[in-house]
């Protein structure tokens, strides 16, 4: 006899269509640019606590083993916020052993100059060895999308995870597995959680976050506002919502200051080794080439990461580096002719460096 067919397969989630999520962005960012309340919703709920610096650390966590692990980018410029930052990072997560830390630190190596801006020991034995660093003269930054290539090229290896901060960021009590839920109630099969973070105020262990419970939503900014740079790029700014999302919400913009998503994001679009000294670009570059591979951009329904704004603690800025401006035009440069359709190669830009050939040669892409 002719066996029984087997039983269909239990339909997967439906997803919104292109034109229905484009057309939900849309409305989300004259929401918030206007500071109207979006429209009513069953799934709109109160609130959620705001979060707390946590003094102590959480429980005990299960083996690292048993848990998907997560890489975390750090590229920090002589800023004493960055040993803080990374101990914040394991202090706060529901499981550290499943935190790696890639940090590449560009300072002053020798003397006591920057001897603040290295000093990892505030971390626990068991989180330092989680740690992988790059060391780099200051005089030798090429800008924060260099950093970040290094990173990725150098440092990232096989977690299932990958989170990308800036030096100066503080976390919320169990990141790891409240982004790890956030992510799975993103209505893509490739999803990125970016945003602007809130702020948090003071420095290293006195840091405070914010009390402000709102959703953030990157948008442009306004065109009475400059819209667009003296440089002719586009300028971000995030934007509070006035209700509580049930979920990550479509968002057309990306923040390199915080970036979850799956590793496989950084094999499939990773850092552009010829952006030297590029600032303004890096993000509306990094989106378009996101969204081309078929990743989909949300920003988060809860806020788990925070920043400081304020400078005041940084000992410089990569731009006191010798030679910077005319690569940083090179750069943008390249970034339109990417935003345009233009070929990208020729031109200074795709010279290699001594940086690059000590990266690994051509540094096409990914981790080693």
């Amino acid at each position: 006899p002719t066996p029984p067919p087997p039983p269909a397969a239990a339909p997967g989630p439906t997803l919104p269509s292109a034109a229905a999520m484009e057309a939900t962005i849309l409305q989300l960012a004259a929401m918030a640019t206007s500071g109207a309340a979006p429209p009513a919703s069953p799934c709109l709920g109160p609130p959620p606590a705001a979060a707390s610096q946590q003094t102590s650390p959480p429980s005990a966590s299960p083996p690292a083993a048993s848990l998907p692990s997560i890489f975390v980018s750090v590229a920090s410029y002589r800023d004493p916020e960055a040993p803080h930052t990374i101990r914040s990072l394991f202090a706060q997560a529901e499981s550290p052993s499943r935190v790696y830390v890639g940090v590449c630190f560009q300072c002053a190596l020798d003397g006591d100059e920057d001897a603040d801006c290295l000093d990892l020991s505030l971390l626990r034995p068991e989180w330092a060895a989680n740690v992988r660093v790059l060391r780099l003269p200051w005089r030798e930054a090429k800008g924060p999308v260099w950093a970040r290539f290094l990173i990725q090229r150098r440092l990232l290896r096989d977690e299932d995870y990958y989170l990308q901060v800036d030096s100066h960021s503080r976390f919320a009590p169990g990141w790891d597995a409240e982004l790890l839920a956030m992510l799975k109630r993103c209505a893509s099969p490739k999803p990125v959680l970016t945003t602007y973070p809130l702020p948090y105020d003071g420095d290293a262990e006195g840091a405070t976050l914010s009390q402000e419970r709102r959703a953030t939503l990157l948008c442009t900014r306004a065109a009475r506002d400059d819209a667009f740079g003296a440089d002719g790029m586009l300028r971000f700014r995030a934007r509070l919502l006035e209700r509580q999302p049930c979920s990550p919400l479509p968002t057309a913009f990306w923040a390199a200051g915080f970036s979850f998503s799956a590793s496989s994001l950084v094999r499939e679009v990773p850092y552009d080794p010829h952006l030297p000294f590029l600032f303004f670009g890096e993000e509306v570059s990094l989106a378009l080439r996101m969204w081309s591979r078929g990743w989909d951009l949300f920003a988060p329904d809860a806020h788990l990461v925070y920043h400081k704004w304020a400078r005041g603690q940084r000992k410089g800025t990569f731009w006191e580096v010798e030679g910077g401006a005319a690569l940083k035009r090179e750069s943008q440069a390249r970034v339109r002719r990417l935003l345009t359709g233009l070929p990208l190669h020729g031109g200074a830009e795709e010279r290699p460096t001594a940086g690059e050939a000590a990266a690994g040669g051509e540094a096409a892409a990914g981790g080693e």
